[in-house]
């Protein structure tokens, strides 16, 4: 993944997140409190959501630069040291 494309991605989570968390916890609110409820959630959804989508959005960034190709680095060393005739000893 590119960096544009992973910093743009990395705000749309936060933003949905976000977005999703206040409106989720909203309506919950609402359900239980009228208006009131509504305006009292909206505030706690909006926190957990951010907070949770700064973390999934983290996430998603070590997953994309740090994990892709990671099968494709191990498979390469794992027929090199066979193809060699290496044993399998343990190193300690």
């Amino acid at each position: 993944m590119t960096g544009r494309i992973a910093i743009v991605k990395f705000l749309l989570t936060i933003v949905g997140g976000t977005l999703f968390g206040g409106l989720a916890l909203g309506i919950f609110g609402f359900l239980l409190a009228g208006k009131e409820g509504f305006v009292n959630m909206v505030s706690w959804g909006l926190a957990i959501g951010f907070l949770g989508s700064i973390s999934t959005g983290f996430a998603m960034h070590a997953s994309a630069h740090f994990w892709t190709g990671y099968s494709q680095r191990f498979g390469e060393e794992s027929f090199k040291r066979i193809s060699e005739g290496d044993d399998n000893k343990p190193d300690y």
